[in-house]
């Protein structure tokens, strides 16, 4: 039973995902129970009914191009509305996207493969949490206005170190 709960979430977000619904946080479904009224702005997500890749900001080196170009070429197999999102912004700049090799995908963190002989992960604030990877001052500025305007991020690190964050729009 302990197990049960755990793996029926997961079998839900995966199958809600192919789906286009995007669920940012578990605590946004716990919060659920104490909604009465929900409220719609007209970002896009609604109208468009796909994500899209807005402000690229860069650290450590890395130019914009190449941070989604790595995170293109990460989400190449995905199918969410995330990594949807990110490939079709690569393909509007006609990036060429470099080989990966196998990927391991964790649901609700992110994606780790391996790009040019270097280990890059994709993904949540969690991922690079969980991962030991620092977050600059800088972007921590740019987290928390992007989660104030409740844009989604996406963090790109390379070789252990956070190179760059999308937001999601």
């Amino acid at each position: 039973m302990r197990l049960l709960a755990p793996l029926t979430t997961l079998t839900f977000l995966n199958l809600m995902s192919r789906r286009n619904i995007l669920i940012k946080e578990g605590s946004a479904l716990e919060g659920l129970t104490r909604v009465n009224t929900i409220l719609f702005d007209k970002t896009g997500t609604l109208t468009l009914e796909q994500p899209r890749v807005g402000n690229i900001y860069s650290c450590n080196g890395l130019s914009e191009d190449v941070l989604l170009a790595y995170a293109a070429a990460a989400q190449n197999r995905q199918n969410h509305p995330v990594a949807r999102a990110i490939l079709s912004a690569a393909e509007e700049l006609n990036l060429t996207l470099p080989e990966t090799e196998e990927g391991q995908y964790e649901i609700g963190y992110g994606i780790t493969v391996f790009l040019d002989n270097q280990e890059v992960k994709i993904g949540s604030g969690r991922l690079m949490k969980n991962q030991g990877i620092d977050i600059p001052d800088e972007i921590k500025s740019v987290q928390k206005d992007c989660d104030f305007q409740g844009y989604s991020l996406v963090m790109v690190a390379v070789g252990g170190e956070l190179n760059g964050i999308r937001t999601i729009k």
